[in-house]
């Protein structure tokens, strides 16, 4: 059987895509954008991405009172996304529990906290699974002795900046140590704690981001390719400035700079202001420049478009000069077992020693790929 190259998303909108995102954050629907859309698209074949949307498509159509064919389909993606969301909701709020019991304080992160504070309606934002954030100092051994212990979930991957453990149903929980792997520096993420905010759910107060600490986050976890259409950042960082009292974007952009990361975001929200999504307040994170070394511009240019064998073979070595020069600024211990010892943790192997044929074996794989898809 014939192997094909996988296909990839970019993080910017088709305009078919553009389409459906205007139907969901315009102040109100008009007729002819949703018969501009539904005419461009055919529901038994839509995207993943343009999927995701149907739950809240379904909640703008009946909240205004309009009658279309393809209601009870979205009413199904509707239901189906508050069940899941409710049960991971559930379960990811008696991990957070029983890790504070165990001494281990967590951030929400990413959907659940959305969800709650911004949101209002649990099917409107589907959660593919359950995001928590714990200081960097904690050990990762201790994560795992709880999570494959008392929690009774198993290990499904680690990578660099967070290790992902899934329970009985397959549902997935990431531990995040770092937000993303580009900010993986001891020490960094003091200030998200700092900054934190409260949320309620089911009753309980929760630790999470700060609005302007989620936008973040979002920009840069969303401004990549992924085998997903990547939209939901878009949403998000919507619905979080439209629902916040006030958004400190100068905050946004003195986080960008102060981290070398101002590529993703100015190239985001250059995409947010042009289409209209976010309002002129923004313009000052947009503006976010500062230095960026030449290997940063690489590494975050590279991850905007379908990957290239030269990327892949270039990302860990990219990423590595980033950690290593992110930690001399804030003063931090650098990485003592060098760029081997990078490689073992980037790709999950027990030591440096492994390296070398887990390196070939990657460079074989792509080849592969590269061939079968020709």
């Amino acid at each position: 059987m014939a192997r094909h190259r996988p296909s990839y998303w970019v993080p910017l909108p088709s305009a078919t895509q553009l389409r459906l995102l205007r139907l969901i954050l315009a102040p109100s629907i008009e007729a002819h954008a949703l018969d501009s859309w539904t005419a461009s698209v055919d529901l038994q074949s839509l995207e993943g991405g343009s999927v995701r949307f149907l739950p809240a498509l379904y909640l703008r159509l009946t909240a205004a009172g309009i009658d279309h064919p393809w209601l009870p389909i979205m009413r199904g993606w509707y239901r189906r996304t508050l069940y899941r969301n409710r049960l991971i909701t559930h379960r990811g709020l008696d991990l957070v529990g029983l890790l504070e019991d165990q001494g281990v304080a967590c951030l929400l992160l990413k959907g659940c906290p959305l969800v709650a504070l911004y949101y209002g309606d649990a099917g409107a934002r589907p959660m593919g699974d359950f995001d928590l954030l714990f200081h960097d100092s904690t050990p990762r051994g201790r994560i795992e002795e709880i999570m494959t212990g008392p929690a009774g979930m198993r290990l499904k991957n680690r990578s660099l900046h967070a290790d992902t453990y899934i329970d009985r149903d397959d549902f997935e929980y990431d531990m995040h140590r770092y937000l993303l792997p580009e900010l993986a520096v001891p020490g960094w993420g003091r200030e998200l704690w700092a900054r934190a905010q409260a949320v309620t759910i089911e009753g309980r107060r929760y630790s999470t981001l700060s609005a302007e600490d989620h936008i973040f986050h979002g920009l840069i976890h969303g401004m990549r390719v992924s085998d997903v259409s990547p939209l939901r950042w878009i949403v998000d960082i919507a619905t979080i400035a439209s629902k916040s009292p006030r958004v400190d974007w100068l905050r946004v952009a003195e986080q960008a700079e102060r981290w070398a990361i101002t590529g993703p975001v100015a190239h985001g929200l250059g995409f947010l202001l042009e289409s209209g999504i976010v309002g002129e307040s923004a313009k000052v994170a947009h503006a976010a420049r500062g230095a960026s070394a030449v290997r940063d511009r690489l590494l975050f240019a590279g991850l905007v478009r379908p990957p290239s064998l030269g990327f892949h073979a270039m990302r860990p070595w990219l990423l590595y000069r980033r950690l290593a020069r992110l930690a001399r600024s804030a003063d931090v211990p650098a990485r003592q077992s060098g760029f081997a010892g990078f490689l073992a943790d980037l790709w999950n192997l027990r030591g440096p020693g492994e390296v070398p044929a887990a390196a070939w074996h990657k460079i074989l794989a792509r080849l592969r790929a590269g061939l079968a898809g020709t």
